[in-house]
This record gives structure tokens, C-alpha cells and sequence, in this order.
């Protein structure tokens, strides 16, 4: 649980004093995590890292694949608004759960005296209101160390990561301002899972893809 709530905050980010522990294995451990900011403070140096597109045909076929009762509470959404997670069994209940129904995890890595933090938090709430088939969480670094910092890696605040079928799948980090409000709406938009109307899969044309791909 948490040690003490100080930060080392820099530009767009602060950094928990408890990640500085060990620094040398943590920075070499956790260098495609802190990779970001470097690339936002000197781009000719560190060019930004392009992020995998999403497979839009296996997407599709995970969430056909969904048992009727998943598939069910997937339509239905989260309902909207942000929950914190303070425990790491809630964190593994959080995490099982989304695999079970295909709800990605948008989570919010920040801390209670993270100037940057508390900045982004409203435009978050918002998001959360906005894509409801997305489950939104936050997790305090200081308070909850054991999920953020050992299993993840969260080095940097706030740091945006999206977990989907049990899985990470994409961060954000080192931005501010609007850039970080619309790369995190575009992440958002990008991870949603597509429904039609009626709240089944939309399905994908492989012929039409590969096509499109030429």
C-alpha cells in the first residue's frame, strides 16, 4: 500500500519517488515506459514510437465468439463514471472480468499530488460518460505500488494504459495539454468494441480487408 506520496514532477510528468528505488534496473527494466517523455522533450533524438494498429478481423472474431450472457453485459456498457481501485484483488477481479466480456480497461495511473494528474482527471470523467462500452478505472501509484509499479511499470504520471482480453495493450504517457486530450480520445475510439445497432459484433469481410490492404 502506499509509502508516502512524494513525486519528482518534470514538464508533463511526475514520477513517484518509490519508481527512483533501484534506479538503475528500473530504468533499464522500464525504458519503453519512460521512452515517451524523452521523445516529447527531444524528437530528433528519440523519435515517437508508432503504435500498433489494432486487428479489426480478430477483434471481431473474439467478440463473436462470446458466450450470449458476455456478449449481453458488453452491450449494456459500464454504465459510465470512473472507479478506483485501491486493492490488488480488485485489480485481478477488474482484469478477469474484462476478459471474460471484452470490455477493454482504460486506466489511469495518476497520484493525489500530481499536479498533471488532477489537470487531465475531468476531461477523463468525461470519457467515461462519452465510451461506456469501456470500463474506466483509477489507480493511485502510491496507494495501490504493487499493481502500478511492480506489474506494470508505471514510472511516469499520469500514465493512460488500455488492457483488453487480459491484456495490455496500449500506453500513453509524456504528453500534456490538448495532444493528450485527443490521443487519449483517439485511444479510446480505436480500443471500443464495434457493435452494430443492436449490440452484436460488427462483422469483417476478410476479402474486403485484404483489399483494402493493397
Amino acid at each position: 500500500m502506499g509509502k508516502g506520496g512524494f513525486l519528482i514532477c518534470i514538464g508533463p510528468v511526475c514520477i513517484p519517488i518509490q519508481a527512483l528505488y533501484g534506479a538503475l534496473p528500473v530504468l533499464y527494466l522500464l525504458w519503453d515506459r519512460i521512452r515517451p517523455f524523452f521523445a516529447a522533450l527531444f524528437p530528433s533524438v528519440f523519435p515517437p514510437l508508432e503504435e500498433e494498429e489494432v486487428d479489426v478481423a480478430e477483434q471481431a472474431k473474439l467478440l463473436a465468439a462470446l458466450k450470449p450472457e458476455a456478449l449481453e453485459a458488453l452491450r449494456k456498457g459500464s454504465g459510465g463514471g470512473m472507479e478506483e481501485v485501491t486493492e490488488e484483488e480488485d485489480w485481478d477481479a477488474h482484469l478477469k472480468r474484462s476478459e471474460e466480456i471484452g470490455m477493454p480497461l482504460v486506466v489511469d495511473f495518476g497520484g493525489k499530488f500530481c499536479k498533471p494528474c488532477k489537470a487531465i482527471k475531468p476531461f477523463v470523467e468525461e470519457l467515461s460518460n462519452e465510451f461506456t462500452s469501456c470500463k474506466f478505472l483509477y489507480v493511485d501509484v502510491d496507494e495501490l505500488s504493487e499493481v502500478a509499479l511492480d506489474r506494470y511499470g508505471v514510472v511516469a504520471l499520469p500514465t493512460f494504459k488500455v488492457f483488453k482480453w487480459g491484456k495490455e495493450c496500449s500506453t500513453l504517457t509524456g504528453v500534456e495539454g490538448d495532444e493528450l486530450k485527443e490521443r487519449l480520445k483517439a485511444l479510446c475510439t480505436k480500443h471500443s468494441p464495434q457493435l452494430d445497432a443492436d449490440g452484436k459484433p460488427i462483422t469483417v469481410n476478410p476479402a474486403a480487408e485484404t483489399a483494402k490492404d493493397k
